[in-house]
């Protein structure tokens, strides 16, 4: 008797959401959850979806000076799954509106959104083998540089980042089997 695939069945697991706009820091160098999921591991697939905001402020020295270089941030957002990277994007937020050969004496703000989509077959593969997975969505090799005075590649500010508001979904894919003759 034949097993045909009948239609596949999409079930909401779960979301979370920082509830305030850099409510959650980013330090330079540093790693940070953001969210995470648990999702019974019986599940074949899981589609993985997140839109992350972030923020980057550069903030000038107390006696000012002139920039050069704009600063800029990068960071790049993971997947993991159970610990697990297992789908990255890495995003750049550069500094806007510095007015290079003058003086840098107001602090501006750089506001960014990632959207992140992955289908994780871990379950068919055998990558996962527990009967509960954990995803977590996490903020990671992140790289602050302030804005600069060349030659010398004094800072001449400074420069900080924060997350949110954050939201991650999964939903379990399941299939269902039809056992009928053909």
């Amino acid at each position: 008797m034949p097993i045909r695939f009948g239609p596949i069945e999409r079930v909401f697991v779960s979301e979370q959401a920082a509830l305030t706009p850099g409510s959650i820091l980013l330090p330079n160098g540093g790693s940070v959850d953001l969210a995470s999921i648990t999702v019974q591991g019986d599940c074949p697939a899981v589609l993985l979806q997140a839109v992350i905001n972030f923020s980057v402020t550069f903030t000038p020295l107390i006696t000012p000076v002139i920039a050069t270089v704009p600063g800029f941030a990068q960071i790049t957002f993971e997947f993991l799954l159970n610990g697990t990277p297992i789908y990255r994007v890495t995003e750049t937020a550069e500094q806007a509106g510095l007015p290079l050969g003058l003086l840098f004496t107001t602090a501006s703000t750089t506001f960014e959104t990632v959207n992140m989509l992955h289908f994780d077959l871990s379950n068919l593969t055998g990558l996962s083998s527990t009967s509960i997975d954990t995803y977590t969505l996490r903020a990671s090799n992140i790289i602050l540089t302030p804005p600069l005075v060349t030659p010398a590649g004094v800072a001449a500010g400074t420069v900080s980042a924060a997350a949110g508001p954050v939201t991650f979904i999964a939903e379990a894919v399941r299939i269902r089997r039809d056992e009928d003759e053909i």
